[in-house]
């Protein structure tokens, strides 16, 4: 299976610390990696529901930057294509989305241009919408130079343009950054031959579940992957493993999984959330209460730990998740301190 790694522009906090990427606007700092972070995590699950291998950089999650860090592990593990997220930024009259590729590599970047043009996102294409990346020039970007495999760097309009930053950070994000994503999903399922899936449009229905028939189960066998099986009977692995009730990738000979019928919805009753402010150096039920909010929308205090992190201590950790829950849902306000805002945005997520 194709393995796409995703990388989120910068880091967190960059440009409230001096020095960083974002702008500066109505008395508000906006945060380029805000938009950069958001765009890569619904890329991936686009990818996902299309039967791809996606991952999001460790870097991407960091609190400081480092470029090698971000190369260095799309080539150790080996990935197929990376694609680098961004926003520009630069005169207040430049505008517009491009890509950028090695001379020798234009297939993917042919790819998104056409696929942006087709979204019709509300941004145009800045020139023709690709940039050859050239040693000793402005266009010479690490990302794409240093990457053992094709490598492109997006940047998805320009923040210092009101048009553009209307839809990078004003009133049109949501849509836009969806758009986004799309886009770029839609041209690595192109690049990789492979048929793509809204994961938007693929949530079943509340339907009766009736008991599956012999020819609606498969019997795994030996060196099968979901992604093969999912393939196999013409769905996505999102919707294999929401059949089965399938929380990691991890199955084994003899597992019998439901290929056919309609997935049986969820009850589950999300948690109670605290009320109040909690921080760093807090302990007790809040905060254990908080953590496992934190863990029900994918934003573990410590995810492979000892009960993903939830240990009722508001340490380092579980200041990074909500720092992490902030950047996507509440951009404007990231401190790792949980209150009103937090709440009403966590609260909405579950």
């Amino acid at each position: 299976m194709p393995l796409i790694m995703l990388d989120a522009g910068h880091t967190k906090n960059t440009f409230e610390q001096g020095g960083g990427k974002g702008v500066r606007k109505g008395g508000r700092n906006y945060e380029e990696h805000n938009f950069n972070i958001n765009v890569a995590k619904h890329t991936k699950r686009y990818l996902e529901a299309s039967g791809l291998d996606a991952r999001i950089t460790k870097q991407s999650f960091a609190s400081s930057e480092n470029l090698n860090n971000r190369t260095d592990e799309a080539n150790r593990i080996g990935a197929d294509l990376l694609v680098s997220i961004h926003a520009n930024a630069g005169a207040s009259a430049a505008k517009g989305a491009c890509v950028f590729h090695w001379p020798t590599s234009p297939k993917f970047a042919n790819m998104w241009v056409d696929k942006w043009k087709a979204e019709n996102t509300g941004v145009g294409l800045h020139g023709n919408g690709k940039h050859e990346v050239r040693l000793g020039t402005w266009t010479n970007l690490h990302m794409v130079r240093e990457a053992a495999m094709p490598a492109y760097l997006i940047e998805h309009g320009f923040m210092t343009n009101d048009h553009d930053f209307d839809y990078i950070f004003g009133g049109k994000s949501a849509e836009y950054r969806r758009d986004c994503a799309r886009a770029i999903a839609k041209a690595v399922c192109d690049y990789f031959n492979v048929k793509f899936v809204d994961y938007e449009d693929n949530v079943p229905k509340k339907q009766s579940n009736p008991k599956p028939s012999n020819k609606d189960v498969y019997t795994v066998r030996k060196g099968d992957t979901l992604w093969e099986i999912a393939k196999d009977h013409k769905m996505s692995v999102r919707r294999l493993k929401r059949l089965n009730n399938l929380k990691g990738n991890i199955i084994h000979p003899g597992d019998k999984l439901r290929v056919a019928g309609k997935a049986k919805p969820k009850k589950k009753r999300a948690p109670r959330l605290p009320k109040g402010i909690l921080k760093r150096g807090d302990r007790g039920n809040k905060v254990r209460r908080l953590q496992k909010a934190l863990c029900e929308v994918y934003f573990y205090p410590n995810k492979g730990a000892k009960n993903n992190g939830v240990d009722g201590i508001f340490g380092r950790n579980t200041e990074d998740a909500v720092r992490r829950f902030q950047s996507v849902y509440t951009p404007h306000m990231i401190d790792g301190i949980y209150g009103k805002r937090t709440r009403r945005a966590l609260k909405k997520k579950l």
